[in-house]
C-alpha cells in the first residue's frame, strides 16, 4: 500500500487554496498551507500548535497581514492557482515525514513537521521567533504517541503480502528497472538536449565544485547557501559543461544523475523500504563509476532529531563515499547544514562545503536577460530591458525573504503569464514593461503599486512635504 492522503490533510490543502484565492495568490506558498492548517482548526497540527501555546488568533493576522494583497481574484479563475515551488517541496517533504514516522498515512502532524523544515516563510518565521521549531514539534508528537509505529498493522499486512509473493515473483523480475531511472533524472542528457535553462556567470563556484570533483579522495561538493540562491542552477551548469565537453579528462562521460527524494519514499509500505531503495542505488552507483549522483534538499536524507522511525539513509552513504565507491554532490540551506550535516562529524567529513551566495543586482540581471529567450518563447511575449531591471530592482528591495537570482526570476514569469493572459485574444506579441513587473511584485507582496513606482526622489519630496507640514 502507498503512503494515503488523509482526509484531513485533504481538507487542508483545499483550505489552502481557499486562502490563497482569498489573499489574491495565484499561487499556494507555505504561508498558506499555514492557514489552510489553522483554517481546518480541528486537526492534530492545530491541536499540536495549541499545546506549544501559539496563540492560534495572533498567528493568522500576523501571516494575513504580510501575504494580503487588494488584488482581487474571481471564483471562476481558482482553476488557476497552482502550488508554487517551495508547496510542492513542502508537501513531497509531508511524504517523507510519514514514512520516517513508520505512517502508511499523511495527516497534518506531517506537513507541520514539513512546514516546520522549510526555511522560507512568514508562518515558519513567526514560530521560530516564539521557540518552536522542528525538534519541538517533533519532540511533543513522539510524546504524545503521534510518530509511533504501528507494528502490529504492519505485521498483518506483511503477511497477506507473503501469500502473494509467489505469484507475483516472476512479474517482478521481468518488471525490475533500473532504480536511478525509476527515482533519477539524468541532468547531463537534459542539457544535451537543450532541455535546461542557460547559466550565466557563476564561473568561480562552478570552477571550485569541477575541481573537487576532480579530486582523488573527499570528491563531494556540498553546496550551501539560502533558497533561490542558485544552487540547482549551478549543478544544471556542470552539467551542461560535461555534455559539451567542456571539462577536464577526469569527468568526460560522466553523468549527473539528480534524485528524486520524494519518488524515492513514494509508495513504501514498510519500515525499511526506504532504506533497501537507497542501498539500490548506492550499489547501482557503485557499479557504474561514471555516475555523479545529485542529491538537492541533502539535509532530509539525515535522521530528523532522534524521532522514532527516521530515516537513517545519510548513514548508509557514508561508507561508500569514504571509501571513494561513489561521488556525491548535495544542496543543502545554510540553517539545515548547521543544524544537521555539520553537527554529524562523520558526515561533515565526506563533503568540501561551497558556499553559495546570492547574486548582486547587476548580475541579476545578466541572468534575466539570458533566459530572457526561453521566457518570451513560452509565454508569447517580450520582455523590454527596463522590464528585467525591474524584476532585479523591485524583488531585491521587496521581497526581503527570499534570494537573487530566483525571486527576480519568479517575478519575470509571473508577469509574463500575466501579460500573456491579458492579450491572449489578441494578435501579435505583447510586451512586457517595468508597469507590468511592478504590478506583478504588488501582487506578490501586497504592496501598493504605486508605492513601489515611486521614485527615490519621489520619496524625499513627499517625506520633505510631510515634516514641513
Amino acid at each position: 500500500m502507498e503512503i494515503k492522503i488523509s482526509e484531513e490533510l485533504n481538507a487542508i490543502i483545499n483550505y489552502s487554496r481557499q486562502e490563497a484565492l482569498r489573499t489574491g495568490s495565484y499561487g499556494i506558498a507555505p504561508d498558506h498551507l499555514f492557514l489552510g492548517i489553522l483554517r481546518h482548526e480541528s486537526n492534530t497540527a492545530c491541536d499540536t500548535l495549541k499545546a506549544l501555546e501559539t496563540d492560534i488568533t495572533e498567528f493568522k493576522q500576523f501571516i494575513d497581514s504580510r501575504i494580503f494583497t487588494n488584488e482581487h481574484i474571481p471564483y471562476s479563475e481558482s482553476d488557476r492557482i497552482t502550488f508554487s515551488r517551495g508547496a510542492q517541496n513542502v508537501l513531497s517533504i509531508t511524504i517523507l515525514e510519514a514514512s520516517r514516522s513508520g505512517s502508511r498515512t499523511a495527516s497534518s502532524q506531517h506537513l507541520l513537521l514539513a512546514l516546520a523544515r522549510n526555511t522560507g516563510g512568514y508562518g515558519v518565521t513567526y514560530l521560530r521567533d516564539i521557540g518552536i521549531d522542528y525538534g519541538r514539534i517533533a519532540n511533543y508528537l513522539e510524546r504524545t504517541g503521534q510518530l509511533m509505529y504501528d507494528e502490529h498493522e504492519n505485521e498483518r499486512e506483511m503477511q497477506e503480502e507473503e501469500m502473494e509473493d509467489n505469484v507475483r515473483d516472476e512479474g517482478k523480475e521481468q518488471a525490475e528497472t533500473s532504480a536511478l531511472e525509476g527515482f533519477g533524472y539524468d541532468l547531463t542528457k537534459a542539457a544535451a538536449e537543450g532541455k535546461l535553462d542557460p547559466v550565466t556567470g557563476r564561473k568561480d563556484e562552478i570552477m571550485r565544485v569541477i575541481q573537487i570533483l576532480g579530486r582523488r579522495k573527499k570528491n563531494n561538493p556540498m553546496l550551501v547557501g539560502d533558497p533561490g540562491a542558485g544552487k540547482s542552477a549551478i549543478v544544471e551548469g556542470i552539467a551542461a559543461k560535461i555534455a559539451s565537453g567542456d571539462v577536464p579528462d577526469i569527468l568526460k562521460d560522466k553523468k549527473i544523475i539528480s534524485l528524486d527524494i520524494a519518488s524515492v519514499v513514494a509508495g513504501t509500505k514498510f519500515r525499511g523500504d526506504f532504506e533497501k531503495r537507497v542501498k539500490a542505488i548506492i550499489r547501482e552507483v557503485r557499479e557504474n563509476r561514471d555516475i555523479i549522483l545529485f542529491i538537492d534538499e541533502f539535509h532530509t536524507m539525515v535522521g530528523a532529531g532522534g524521532a522514532s522511525g527516521s530515516l537513517d539513509a545519510a548513514n548508509m552513504l557514508k561508507p561508500a563515499l569514504a571509501r571513494g565507491e561513489i561521488q556525491c554532490i548535495g544542496a543543502t540551506t545554510v540553517d539545515e547544514f548547521t543544524k544537521i550535516v555539520e553537527k554529524d562529524g562523520a558526515l561533515d567529513r565526506r563533503f568540501q562545503k561551497v558556499s553559495i551566495n546570492p547574486t548582486d543586482l547587476g548580475h541579476t540581471v545578466s541572468i534575466l536577460k539570458n533566459l530572457r529567450k526561453n521566457y518570451e518563447e513560452y509565454h508569447s511575449v517580450a520582455y523590454s530591458d527596463e522590464a528585467l531591471e525591474a524584476c532585479a530592482r523591485l524583488s531585491d528591495r521587496y521581497i526581503p525573504d527570499r534570494c537573487l537570482p530566483d525571486k527576480a526570476i519568479d517575478a519575470m514569469d509571473e508577469a509574463g503569464s500575466m501579460v500573456h493572459l491579458r492579450h491572449s485574444r489578441k494578435k501579435g506579441i505583447a510586451q512586457v514593461t517595468a508597469d507590468d513587473i511592478a504590478e506583478t511584485v504588488s501582487r506578490m507582496t501586497g504592496i501598493p503599486v504605486g508605492r513601489l513606482a515611486e521614485s527615490e526622489g519621489e520619496k524625499l519630496a513627499r517625506m520633505e512635504e510631510r515634516l514641513k507640514s
